[in-house]
């Protein structure tokens, strides 16, 4: 996957993003490669509540979908994510976070709901 961006720190804790990703996919109800465009706005947040790190990116993509007729649909979709690393000591951290991705219009499913996306582990450096 492709994607280039242009950041902006707006502070200490935002950095503002716009960019672009390419995006080919398999799907399993096809044998034909499918081609999307995506093009991004985020906002990215990074603070601390004591020895807690958090993380929050929101996003919005503005994605173009190759169809199996060539043609290509436009969609839109928004994703929240949020991310917690505690330090167990020195070197290893506790570290989990949540992705949740919600269409906007336009989209053709049939939920407003995309997608949940969640990771919990240990890190060591």
């Amino acid at each position: 996957m492709l994607r280039p961006a242009l950041n902006y720190q707006a502070s200490r804790i935002l950095m503002l993003s716009a960019g672009y990703a390419y995006v080919r996919s398999y799907p399993r109800d096809s044998f034909a490669p499918r081609n999307e465009n995506r093009i991004r706005e985020q906002a990215w947040f990074r603070y601390r509540t004591g020895k807690l790190r958090w993380s929050s990116r929101y996003r919005f993509e503005n994605r173009f979908i190759e169809g199996s007729s060539g043609q290509y649909r436009f969609e839109n979709r928004f994703r929240a994510w949020q991310q917690a690393t505690v330090p167990l000591s020195k070197c290893l951290y506790l570290t989990g976070y949540d992705e949740i991705f919600i269409y906007v219009k336009p989209y053709q499913a049939s939920s407003v709901f995309d997608q949940n996306r969640a990771y919990a582990g240990l890190v060591s450096i």
